[in-house]
């Protein structure tokens, strides 16, 4: 296994291949699926494009998303091959954080019949596995996370337990967070210097997700709902205590602005008047997220900050090109694809 300052070197040396802004206006601005497959196949992606050509058929959204999903598999399974051990578990244990996305849409659809999407973009779990959990019944799932490597998936297992026999969604999307977090926050078998520095690369993560359930609650008219996250970024939990007492979404947002996040609201607040979606607000509090991302990895170069951040660009990467398809593919106008592109 290479040295981090070996992997590390190589990850900096790849992210010029990440798309720049330029392109990205060129995509919206021709905005034709035509031009976007043309683009993508001369991209890193078009060796996993290549094969739906020969079916003679046009490219679907659906094929655009897997070839890209087993891009990003590929090249996250080559980081933690090819790193030492003790960087390989801080990055396992950071990219469960999609799998908490993909494990709550299967077993909330599983528990009211709703259909299933078939890839689901994941973290430590394979896109087979993934298929298999969705497949799968509660007792087969469970199976499968005992028998994980990854120790912490062990520890959903009670979650499940519980939620197989309850169907309360809410207590099991929290339940599954809640055991995450508190083990990353613990650091279980990290060295001190390791988990205080996971902690702070997490710390607006954390803040965007308590800020979104704040409005979230807010704008649906539920606050009386809230209840107190355990576990935070920068924001603490007096800071959302105050914030969920706003008697609309508005004034919440002007609590938000005597936080870091001042110039997310500044931007974010007048495309929110006009088209009443918090979405926009969201996507600002990512790009600052990144942008921190990016400034670690150049304050921290011997660490996995590095990997965290070039990990966190190809999901953004995949996000704001699947933004684009999909905007072109439902007619979406292009400034409010525009508006959810993230560009560092």
């Amino acid at each position: 296994m290479a040295e981090i300052g070996n992997i590390n070197a190589r990850l900096r040396a790849r992210k010029h291949h990440f798309l720049k802004f330029d392109v990205y206006e060129a995509l919206v601005k021709n905005y034709s699926h035509s031009y976007i497959i043309d683009h993508l196949l001369g991209s890193r992606y078009g060796i996993f494009l290549n094969p739906y050509l020969n079916d003679n058929e046009c490219l679907s959204v659906d094929k655009i998303k897997y070839s890209m999903q087993d891009f990003g598999e590929l090249e996250i399974n080559n980081i933690l091959k090819n790193c030492d051990n003790k960087t390989r578990k801080v990055l396992l244990y950071f990219l469960i954080k999609w799998d908490l996305t993909a494990l709550k849409a299967i077993f909330c659809a599983k528990s009211d019949g709703s259909v299933i999407e078939n890839r689901l973009y994941a973290g430590v779990l394979s896109y087979a596995e993934i298929k298999v959990l969705i497949s799968a019944t509660f007792s087969e799932a469970r199976k499968l996370f005992k028998n994980h490597e990854i120790g912490l998936l062990k520890m959903f297992c009670p979650i499940m337990d519980k939620f197989e026999i309850n169907k309360n969604k809410e207590e099991f999307c929290r339940g599954l967070d809640k055991i995450y977090y508190e083990y990353l926050f613990l650091g279980n078998g990290f060295g001190r210097a390791d988990k205080e520095l996971l902690q702070e690369l997490m710390s607006m993560e954390l803040d965007r997700k308590n800020v979104m359930e704040v409005l979230l609650l807010l704008e649906t008219g539920m606050q009386s709902k809230w209840k107190p996250s355990g576990y935070y970024g920068f924001l603490k939990e007096q800071f959302f205590k105050g914030m969920i007492k706003a008697k609309d979404v508005e004034e919440a947002l002007q609590k938000l602005m005597v936080s870091p996040y001042e110039q997310q609201v500044i931007y974010g607040l007048l495309p929110f008047e006009l088209t009443g979606e918090l979405n926009y607000i969201e996507r600002l509090i990512e790009k600052k997220w990144l942008t921190f991302l990016k400034k670690k990895s150049m304050l921290c170069p011997l660490s996995f900050a590095v990997p965290i951040y070039y990990i966190t660009l190809l999901k953004n990467e995949y996000s704001n090109i699947m933004t684009i398809v999909l905007g072109e593919q439902f007619g979406i106008v292009q400034n409010l694809v525009r508006r959810n592109l993230i560009v560092v």
